[in-house]
């Protein structure tokens, strides 16, 4: 569901909006970490697999514990792609 700050917009206008924010936002992924709320507002726009600080703290400590269990990584963070948990 969009939220209602964005009801101005008409569907162009929103694309547009959208394709601005997820170039930004895959620039910043590069540098920077994602909020929570971040990752909450790219969810909901359907970007999904956003690395928060909270998830990276969790990645390192299951490898530290289980090793490169791909397997259970891949259950552990199911936002995440196959791709994405293997190559952290």
């Amino acid at each position: 569901m969009i939220s209602s700050e964005f009801s101005h917009l008409n569907t162009a206008q929103l694309h547009r909006y959208i394709r601005l924010m997820k170039y930004t936002l895959r620039k910043k992924s590069k540098t920077d970490d994602f909020t929570e709320e971040e990752a909450k507002i790219l969810k909901e726009i359907d970007i999904v697999g956003i690395w928060t600080t909270e998830d990276k703290n969790r990645y390192v400590e299951i490898v530290k514990e289980r090793g490169r269990d791909y397997d259970y990584l891949a259950k552990e963070f199911p936002d995440k792609t196959r791709r994405q948990v293997t190559s952290f």
